[in-house]
């Protein structure tokens, strides 16, 4: 077997499709098992135990593009493509290319012109009565692989998401740093860059460090900026009174770029008593492979539903995650998803999300809501406590892949103190 995957959407998504390569390779050993992805999740497969190698989607004018992929699945001799998610373009190239299987997810008119009517199978992911991963999985059921003893045993399954080597984690934390050191701080701090700048030039790296990254792409509701703020002094505050030295780390791209300039909006960067303590990282000014690890040294992340926060996750990092209450954006399905990892490492969890009924299925209401806006339900002191017992406790196994903290549903007083 010969196997191409395609997952060309977003960096959230790819990490929660990695696990088939493992299943597939242990099913059928001498597969070979390839993954059609995005050129940005491309670093994610880079030394991957399970993943033989990868096609990018290239950025080319629509039959150049077509010709591409049929070329590649020629020379790659692929003899079964699994549709999981993106673009259906490859699909038609499976077709053209005369591949003896073609199959996967249909939810679109697409997929039920192009993949074939024995090898597809109908999912009703919105309902969300299980996880991402687990629909993905399923998938493979189309291969003869019987994934519901999988998915039965899944809580003893040890799993190989990602693949990082010491010295490329060392390398990745030294190139954080030279972006410590390359601020410009003379500029004065009047406007949202030169302020990020400033508060970088102070910044004193300290190994002991969290990760927050605040921002997201889509439609999927967010904690306010602001309170990602609050939640820094609630934890300096908290941390100090037990002499333990915590410096927090901005992560963001440049799509995050107006949750970051919300944040420094509360800034005063020359009175704040975290001078020497925030630093802002730009992603994609180190590189996605960097930046897993400088996630990878972290005590802790806190993020919202993002592909980042999966990251974190599939690393075995431990996570604090804010969820929206909408059931297409529920944690049942895109929650934390990975528990066991290799080295014996525990993929511990809390996601919170606001203790309200939600009364839509997709799309928020906004004003139209009685709970809105849902969630500034969620507290600091509810999220910054998470945080405090997962630093103050040892690694132990999470109960669930799924596994919530319900919050109080008071929201923080608009007139709480900022930085």
């Amino acid at each position: 077997m010969k196997i191409v995957v395609n997952r060309s959407d977003a960096i959230g998504d790819t990490v929660l499709t990695i696990p088939l390569a493992q299943i597939i390779k242990e099913h059928y050993p001498d597969a070979k098992v390839y993954y059609l992805i995005s050129p940005t999740t491309a670093p994610l497969f880079d030394g991957h135990h399970f993943v033989d190698g990868v096609i990018t989607y290239p950025k080319l004018p629509f039959l150049k593009t077509l010709q591409y992929f049929i070329n590649e699945f020629r020379r790659l001799e692929i003899d079964h493509y699994l549709y999981v998610g993106g673009k259906h373009l490859p699909s038609l190239a499976a077709r053209l290319a005369h591949i003896p299987f073609v199959g996967g997810h249909h939810n679109s008119l697409k997929g039920q012109l192009l993949l074939k009517h024995k090898h597809r199978l109908h999912q009703h992911r919105s309902r969300v009565e299980m996880h991402e991963s687990l629909y993905n999985i399923k998938l493979l059921d189309l291969l003869g692989i019987k994934t519901g003893e999988i998915i039965e045993h899944l809580h003893e399954k040890i799993f190989w998401p990602l693949s990082l080597k010491h010295q490329e984690i060392l390398a990745s934390i030294d190139k954080a740093k030279a972006l410590v050191q390359n601020c410009n701080h003379h500029r004065p701090a009047t406007t949202a860059l030169n302020t990020v700048e400033f508060l970088n030039h102070h910044f004193q790296w300290n190994d002991n460090y969290i990760i927050i990254h605040p921002g997201m792409k889509g439609h999927t509701l967010n904690w306010p900026s602001h309170f990602y703020l609050r939640l820094i002094d609630f934890l300096d505050e908290k941390l100090s009174e037990s002499n333990s030295a915590i410096h927090y780390i901005f992560s963001y791209t440049q799509n995050d770029q107006k949750y970051i300039e919300a944040i420094v909006a509360h800034i005063d960067p020359h009175y704040t008593p975290l001078l020497g303590k925030v630093f802002f990282l730009d992603g994609e000014k180190i590189g996605l492979r960097s930046y897993l690890g400088v996630i990878s040294k972290a005590k802790l992340f806190i993020g919202p539903s993002t592909g980042t926060s999966h990251l974190a996750n599939a690393l075995g990092i431990d996570l604090v995650a804010i969820y929206s209450p909408i059931q297409v954006q529920s944690p049942r399905r895109w929650g934390p998803f990975f528990k066991k990892l290799p080295k014996g490492q525990r993929a511990r969890h809390k996601v919170i999300v606001p203790t309200i009924k939600c009364p839509v299925r997709f799309h928020c209401i906004h004003n139209k809501c009685e709970n809105y806006p849902c969630m500034e339900k969620i507290r600091v002191e509810t999220v910054g406590l998470e945080v405090l017992k997962m630093l103050h406790s040892e690694p132990t196994l999470a109960p669930t892949a799924t596994a919530t903290t319900t919050t109080t549903a008071i929201a923080a007083p608009k007139d709480a103190p900022l930085l």
